[in-house]
């Protein structure tokens, strides 16, 4: 599914009263993506991302969060996108 990470109705919903360590890790993320856009070099970039997809993930599993939230969040974040046709085999 793709979201319109543009609307200001979904960044209301699936970005406020976030759990406080996914807050963390998404505000730690940003700040890395605004410094590396900035010309800074950021050397921890790697680990920020996947600690945001970890937390993503255990709010997910937790039921914290729904799946549609932890998708938003990673296709507008983490660049992922959820494959519809997704049947599990492997």
């Amino acid at each position: 599914m793709d979201y319109d990470i543009q609307n200001s109705n979904l960044q209301e919903q699936y970005e406020t009263n976030l759990p406080e360590f996914l807050q963390i890790d998404l505000d730690r993320y940003k700040q890395a993506q605004k410094d590396i856009r900035n010309g800074k070099e950021v050397s921890l970039i790697d680990c920020y991302y996947c600690e945001l997809q970890s937390s993503i993930n255990v709010c997910e599993v937790e039921r914290i969060i729904s799946s549609e939230h932890a998708w938003y969040l990673r296709e507008k974040y983490l660049g992922l996108a959820k494959e519809d046709n997704f049947s599990g085999d492997i």
